[in-house]
This record gives C-alpha cells, structure tokens and sequence, in this order.
C-alpha cells in the first residue's frame, strides 16, 4: 500500500492500527502518501477511528523519501517476519 500511489493522486495508509483485534475503531494512525516525480511524500497525519472521524495531527511532517530509496526501504521491511 505504501509503493501503490499514482503521482496523480493521494492515499490514506493507515501507519498504525490496534494490534489485537486490527479494528480502526480501536484508534489508527494514519498518512496521505503522495507520489511526486523523484520522491514520496508523507503529510496529513491524523489519528482515526472511523473512515470520517480524523484528528490531524498537524505539527507531524510533511516527510519527502527519495523514490527509489523508498521503495527498497518498503520492500525490505515486508520481508521481515
């Protein structure tokens, strides 16, 4: 989901969601994700428990990753079991 952005558009990942049940309403954190040309950008961080129920949290980021350096970063975590 990090890798899957057009440059054209945005996504909302979710970062972070409750480890025992995976249910949003338990509280997530997310991102949008943006893909410009040479890098990804992270920004709009926002805790949630439903798909319209966002707090930002507006004092986090915008964090830009170098495209290629992000895609070997994603890829490596998801292989780690």
């Amino acid at each position: 989901m990090l890798l899957d952005v057009s440059p054209e558009s945005e996504k909302r990942v979710l970062l972070y969601i409750c480890p025992e049940c995976g249910d949003v309403a338990c509280g997530a954190y997310s991102v949008l994700v943006r893909r410009e040309r040479e890098s990804y950008v992270w920004e709009g961080f926002a805790y949630q428990t439903s798909e319209s129920d966002l707090k930002s949290a507006e004092t986090v980021g915008p964090f830009i990753f170098d495209a290629s350096m992000y895609k070997d970063s994603v890829l490596a975590a998801s292989a780690i079991e």
